[in-house]
């Protein structure tokens, strides 16, 4: 075996069997130069050929498709995406009152996947959220999204009154002094 390639990883030499097995074991040198003792059964199956080191890189550009969301950092964008989606489908949502039960919903292309919605949007440029504009109670869309600053987001917020708890007298004083009746 030795001389041969395994995956990642060539045979450079046999190493005694362990007192605790007759099976051959072999010295091996990974492509990135970690060199370790592996059985020759594991590398003949497969199951050894690559170092640990490299198993663990490789399953993490595996894992992630887009480099947004990796272990310790998760981008705005993603984070941003990833509240989109709460607030509209999920009604434990604190928000889900003001976007999902209002029948805002997420386009299929963004709602099943960032990749889409990032190359829709873009990087979000500092200081701006995303906004549902020109019609802010239409769907998240391409067409209807854009990164807003405070000030564009306030400006196409709906217009609510402010509601508070009165009895029907105080309600009728309060409507006559906004001269509303």
């Amino acid at each position: 075996m030795i001389g041969q390639r395994f995956g990642k990883r060539i045979v450079l030499a046999r190493k005694p069997s362990k007192a605790w097995s007759e099976k051959p074991f072999w010295l091996v040198r990974c492509d990135c130069g970690a060199e370790d003792v592996v059985l020759g059964h594991a590398l003949r199956a497969g199951r050894a050929n690559q170092c640990e080191s490299c198993r663990a890189k490789d399953l993490g550009i595996r894992s992630t498709t887009h480099g947004q969301a990796r272990q310790g950092r998760i981008t705005t964008e993603f984070r941003i995406w990833t509240g989109m989606i709460d607030r509209c489908t999920n009604p434990r949502s604190d928000h889900f009152k003001w976007y999902g039960e209002r029948g805002i919903k997420i386009c299929d292309r963004w709602r099943t996947c960032f990749e889409n919605f990032f190359a829709d949007m873009g990087p979000r440029p500092a200081g701006k959220s995303i906004d549902r504009f020109p019609n802010n109670n239409g769907d998240y869309e391409p067409k209807n999204c854009r990164w807003a600053t405070p000030q564009e987001q306030r400006a196409n917020q709906r217009r609510r009154e402010m509601i508070e708890n009165f009895t029907l007298g105080e309600l009728f004083a309060e409507l006559k002094r906004r001269k509303a009746i």
